[in-house]
């Protein structure tokens, strides 16, 4: 509020605010803006307030002379310099920390990609160690079977190694059982051939007694 000094009319607040008096006397009415005073002839605002005012609404004050004011005095300009140094600096500040957060928000962007990913290869090693799994018990399912199918063809060997030596044992009786038959039939000959002999003489002998009879 003012201490006592020079007021500005709504015009000329509204001009060196760079808005028009509608968007003034609309804050007055709304209670927005309790800078201004009420007066006969209508609303003032003190020119100090005019920095607050626009720091508040985010105006921008124009700093040159307005025709039918005085020019504004150099307190009041040194205040409007600071006060758009500071806007400046916050504007900096405000760009600097919107570069910041879009640089967070393309890391954490590229975190949550990574995080996928992660939980993909996760998917994967699972899906890879339900496979092991299921390979290692068809293994050794394999692996007893192979036992099993060896065992088995070690009692065939076995049971042809018998058989073989059955029937080598076969064949070496069969074969001394041919020879015996063999020596067995060449001394029935033998013996067949001298009773033959022996009736061949015999009959020999009585045809020869008959005819000296």
């Amino acid at each position: 509020m003012s201490s006592g000094g020079q007021l500005l009319a709504l015009e000329e607040a509204a001009l060196s605010l760079g808005v028009s008096t509608k968007d003034l006397e609309q804050r007055i009415e709304k209670g927005e803006l309790p800078e201004a005073e009420a007066d006969d002839s209508g609303y003032l605002i003190a020119p100090e307030d005019l920095p607050v005012i626009a720091e508040r609404e985010g105006w921008v004050i124009d700093l040159r002379t307005n025709p039918d004011s005085e020019p504004l005095n150099s307190e009041f300009a040194e205040m409007l310099k600071q006060l758009l140094t500071v806007g400046n600096q916050l504007t900096s500040e405000v760009s600097a920390r919107m570069v910041a957060e879009r640089s967070l928000e393309i890391q954490a962007t590229q975190l949550d990609g990574a995080e996928r990913k992660i939980d993909e290869l996760h998917g994967v090693i699972e899906h890879q160690n339900t496979e092991y799994g299921r390979l290692a018990v068809d293994l050794d399912q394999v692996t007893i079977d192979l036992s099993v199918a060896k065992a088995l063809a070690d009692e065939r060997r076995a049971t042809i190694a018998s058989l073989q030596q059955e029937a080598e044992t076969a064949r070496v009786r069969h074969h001394q059982d041919l020879s015996q038959r063999r020596v067995h039939q060449a001394a029935l000959r033998a013996e067949l051939d001298l009773a033959r002999s022996d009736m061949s003489w015999w009959a020999k002998r009585r045809s020869i007694g008959k005819r000296s009879l």
